[in-house]
């Protein structure tokens, strides 16, 4: 025997041919993990790890050092005793060549293929990015070798947990990159940050506003609440559905704010003697003696005939002499003219009145109000001149001060606003 021992040390090419020889019933031992899924050091040892004269202690890849035990002949004939970061590896641990090391080092979610193994043996393997092997939830799988005869080839990685997205709350590393919980919808209980539901490009444009959200107690975002979001385009001035677009196919129409009629009324201070008779009713100079209320004034209220329909009696009986004092009676409406609409015209037409009107327009332009010398009409009705050169382009306000100025009625109907020939209809809803 000692003769031979020598000669297999002389010739190790001749190995290979006697182990070919082996009889079948020389299978490999299977290694199985241990019950936490574990496997020993002892285990790893493929089946020729041990000392025989055989193979003068070496080791299965015919080293007597037993540093490489990964280096089992692979299909191109190279060995598999590069380590994860060697140099040529990408960010992720993937190198574009399989080395062999139960890793899958070219990315392709399968580990060790083209690698050679013994039928029957086992190895720890992670098809995973080298970077999160066994960080947070990750770990390692087992794989077999498959295959008769000498040398097979690696199977399937079973049972490996790769990343996945974090699970807000749970505590768990789920995508192993070392912090618990930063997944992109994860939060810090008690956290508040902005937030906004919208539709994908209106955040930030024209009306629309983030709101704010405040961190659950389990890690997940909490109700957005605060935020505006794109509604129906409004004649107002704003980009209402948050487009880019203001007013767009927007028309002028006559609507009071929060009211839900077309015109509100102010009933006013009530009969009021002025210590003077003038010569006519509805006298423009009477007027001196009223105040319109401001828009946001308590005193008014909805009106709902769209085209006013006022007929009272007379307060004035029995209280102040014809034309001697008076009772004022205010109606309030607003229309918008979109920026790329031209006003050429601008009439209040009133058909019905007794004793008189005026019409006073207020807008950014004439905040306190401006009354053109032709915005009166008298016993029985008329219309307005022209006042188109005192509208702006958005939001203009039209005031009626109506007075009862004899002991008779108090009446106004059918007031009609018209903006450049067409009269205005009531807002939509």
């Amino acid at each position: 025997m000692a003769p031979m021992r020598a000669l297999l040390r002389v010739t190790p090419w001749m190995v290979l041919p006697m182990l070919a020889a082996c009889s079948a019933d020389e299978a490999p031992t299977v290694i199985d993990p241990t019950a936490d899924g574990a496997v020993s050091a002892a285990d790893v040892a493929p089946p020729n790890d041990r000392a025989d004269p055989l193979f003068d202690g070496g080791t299965r890849d015919g080293s007597a050092d037993g540093t490489a035990p990964n280096d089992l002949p692979r299909a191109d004939g190279a060995t598999g005793d590069a380590a994860v970061g060697d140099a040529g590896a990408t960010s992720d641990g993937a190198t574009g060549v399989e080395r062999c090391n139960g890793l899958d080092d070219d990315g392709d979610g399968a580990v060790d293929e083209g690698c050679a193994c013994t039928p029957g043996m086992t190895q720890r393997c992670y098809p995973g990015a080298a970077a999160t092997r066994m960080r947070g939830a990750c770990a390692d799988g087992m794989q077999r070798c498959e295959g008769t005869g000498e040398f097979g080839s690696w199977g399937m990685c079973a049972g490996a947990v790769v990343p996945a997205d974090d699970v807000c709350g749970d505590r768990v590393d789920n995508d192993c990159n070392g912090t618990v919980d930063d997944g992109p919808t994860c939060c810090r209980a008690g956290d508040a940050t902005a937030c906004y539901t919208g539709p994908e490009g209106t955040r930030g444009r024209g009306v629309c506003r983030d709101g704010r959200s405040t961190c659950n107690a389990d890690g997940t975002p909490g109700a957005c609440t605060g935020q505006t979001l794109p509604g129906a385009e409004v004649c107002n001035g704003l980009d209402d559905d948050c487009d880019g677009t203001v007013d767009e196919d927007c028309q002028a129409c006559i609507a009071n704010g929060g009211a839900g009629t077309p015109w509100q009324i102010h009933l006013g201070e009530g009969p009021r003697c002025w210590g003077r008779t003038f010569d006519r009713h509805g006298d423009p100079a009477e007027y001196a003696f009223a105040t319109i209320p401001p828009e946001t004034d308590s005193g008014w209220r909805p009106h709902a005939p769209p085209r006013i329909s006022f007929d009272d009696p007379s307060t004035l009986c029995g209280v102040c002499e014809c034309r001697a004092g008076g009772d004022f009676t205010y109606f309030q409406t607003s229309f918008y003219v979109p920026a790329t609409t031209p006003v050429t015209s601008l009439r209040v037409t009133i058909a019905n009145v007794d004793d008189g009107v005026r019409v006073a327009l207020f807008n950014s332009r004439y905040p306190a109000g401006i009354v053109d010398p032709g915005a009166y009409a008298y016993l029985g009705g008329g219309s307005t001149s022209d006042l188109a050169m005192y509208v702006v382009p958005g939001r203009n306000r039209v005031v009626l001060t109506h007075v009862d100025d004899c002991c008779m009625v108090r009446r106004i109907a059918d007031a009609t606003v018209t903006l450049n020939g067409a009269a205005l209809a009531p807002c939509g809803p």
